[in-house]
């Protein structure tokens, strides 16, 4: 501070609480009261530069961010500005998010408690808006690092056309900090595909490039989540990478969707089946015309179809899982889209939906398979 600047009194304040350890700065409504001034604590705490200044001098105040003492700061008090900051200083990586989750003391919150979807709700959404910003912010030049220009010349005209290169050229590098793993996790749990579109797959999984096991439990985990998120078009650059066992999980993936209604997903398994005729109480022509979802993604040759047959649905009871989730939950939609892609839906499936749906919405499935069967005609 400079000793010979006259501050106001709304300046002087910010000097003092900027200060303040964060777990304090609620003092500064003491002595707004005291001297009558009405800039309240909800002002300092929603603006970024201060809560960056302040848990910057908060750790520069000891030679190393001890973890006893962070854990002193009401982050779910404080807000996104202040999740933000901290994920900035110690990195999005496991031990800042064990500080972040506030459900358990920090030394007994694990990996696995960390993950998106079982992160306290209370945090959940500063944690991914903090992580979906910083991310912006990183992959803003990667556009450029990764697109080049073809130049086309014929005899009369000369046309250039930007052309997708691979990332490979020049990888993008995380922050020191941050664990890349735990980052995609979050992105593709909440569908970011804006940001996950501009990088390469292999970008997150730089520390297992010679360990295939990890590289496939990962990816089968950042599916899932993506898969959760409702969003096709992550899901789809999750299965770029060629490393995701559809064969194995495209049943249980199916019937997931299915319960919560996302239609693009369930399209986008089905649309990756090879064939096999329909199911769910009689066969079909295997026909499918689901290659497009809502979100505008192609799902690709079926010939790509990473081993996923539509006989294995039928076999191992997901296809019949699914219609029951469908049925049970009212997804009109969802069952539309089982019978473009061939599957038999009828009045007799009802027998198979009578054990999951409550005796009360029997009628309602009932005028769901009217609308089906009416609709069918048209599809």
């Amino acid at each position: 501070m400079n000793p010979s600047r006259v501050f106001s009194i709304p300046e002087l304040l910010d000097q003092i609480a900027v200060n303040l350890p964060p777990n304090e700065v609620y003092k500064m409504g003491q002595l707004n009261s005291r001297i009558r001034h009405h800039t309240q604590i909800t002002v300092l705490k929603n603006r970024s530069s201060f809560a960056k200044a302040n848990l910057s001098l908060f750790a520069a105040s000891k030679t190393t961010w001890q973890m006893h003492r962070i854990a002193t700061i009401p982050f779910d008090h404080l807000g996104i500005h202040y999740a933000t900051a901290f994920l900035q200083l110690h990195g999005i990586c496991e031990s800042s998010l064990r500080i972040l989750h506030k459900k358990k003391a920090w030394n007994l919150v694990y990996w696995a408690d960390v993950m998106p979807d079982v992160f306290p709700s209370e945090m959940r959404d500063h944690v991914f808006r903090a992580v979906h910003h910083m991310m912006a912010k990183a992959t803003i030049s990667v556009i450029h690092t990764t697109t080049t220009t073809t130049t086309t010349t014929t005899t009369s005209t000369t046309s250039t056309t930007p052309s997708a290169t691979p990332e490979e050229t020049k990888p993008f590098q995380f922050n020191r900090l941050d664990d890349p793993v735990l980052i995609l996790f979050w992105l593709c749990y909440f569908g970011s595909h804006e940001i996950l579109s501009k990088l390469n797959v292999n970008s997150f999984l730089i520390d297992y490039e010679d360990d295939e096991d990890e590289k496939e439990t990962i990816l089968h985990n950042a599916f899932m989540f993506a898969c959760d998120s409702g969003s096709r078009a992550t899901a789809e650059w999750v299965l770029l990478s060629n490393l995701v066992d559809l064969e194995t999980w495209g049943g249980q993936v199916l019937a997931d969707a299915a319960r919560l209604g996302n239609k693009g997903i369930v399209e986008m398994v089905l649309a990756r089946c090879d064939g096999g005729g329909g199911g769910g109480g009689g066969a079909g022509d295997g026909t499918n015309d689901a290659n497009v979802g809502d979100d505008g993604v192609d799902g690709g040759d079926n010939n790509n179809t990473g081993g996923l047959q539509m006989a294995t649905l039928v076999g191992n009871g997901s296809l019949d899982l699914a219609c029951c989730w469908a049925f049970e939950n009212g997804h009109l939609d969802v069952i539309l889209a089982l019978v473009k892609a061939g599957v038999d839906v009828s009045k007799e499936y009802l027998g198979h939906v009578e054990p999951v749906v409550e005796s009360s919405d029997v009628g309602v499935a009932l005028g769901i398979v009217e609308g089906v069967l009416a609709a069918s005609v048209e599809v």
